[in-house]
């Protein structure tokens, strides 16, 4: 809409079948100076993109009678982490992941109606713009990064190593609780690429959960 009251660019990233479509209706109702395309981005340029966009718009739906839908939404996790407010469809995964009018906004993403007016809530408000962002940006730190998931899962481990394991708590544990040590510092020492992705990561902080291994525990008798 042309007659927001603020000025903005609406960028679309990536390739797809309907890109002669899109093409053809910027054109047809006079939008260059509001609608860019990028076709496809090599992934120095998608994190850029990430650090300079207010607004994610994922309006996804089901196709196929429900059988297609998006399962998660990762770029829509990632957006958030950089930043971004959300606009996600109220299909699949995404709506599990953003409380909406909360860490995001879930609308109809079949309706045209819906997109418009929380993408022009979203431009028309700043502030209204940057508590959402700023929500989701923390929601997805605590709960969807690299170190907090692998500190689960080495926490998992213990209790497992200790209980299920029957791990002799006198001399075995004091042996685990240093192994973990060791994959706690190899871990903190691997940083992402970028600050605020939570999947665009070096591949050296993947090296950093390869490298967890905990000592065989010492059985009891």
């Amino acid at each position: 809409d042309k007659r927001l009251p603020v000025p903005f660019e609406y960028v679309i990233s990536g390739t797809g079948p309907l890109a002669d479509e899109i093409r053809a209706a910027i054109d047809r109702l006079e939008l260059h100076d509001h609608v860019r395309m990028t076709g496809y981005l090599p992934d120095s340029q998608v994190i850029e993109n990430f650090k300079n966009t207010d607004i994610f718009l994922h309006p996804q739906v089901a196709a196929v009678s429900d059988l297609d839908i998006e399962g998660f939404g990762l770029v829509i996790a990632d957006a958030m982490s950089f930043g971004a407010a959300a606009v996600v469809g109220k299909d699949g995964g995404p709506s599990d992941f953003i409380e909406d009018d909360q860490t995001g906004l879930i609308v109809d993403g079949g309706s045209v109606e819906q997109i418009a007016g929380a993408l022009e809530r979203l431009v028309s408000d700043e502030k209204y713009r940057q508590r959402i962002a700023t929500q989701g940006r923390a929601w997805c730190l605590d709960n969807l990064s690299w170190d907090n998931h692998v500190l689960d899962i080495m926490r998992a481990l213990e209790v497992w190593a200790r209980q299920d394991c029957g791990l002799d708590t006198r001399s075995g544990a004091p042996v685990l609780v240093q192994e973990l040590k060791v994959a706690k510092t190899t871990l903190a020492t691997k940083k992402p690429a970028v600050s605020g992705g939570l999947f665009h990561a070096s591949k050296a902080s993947m090296v950093g959960v390869a490298r967890i291994e905990l000592a065989t525990p010492t059985m009891s008798t």
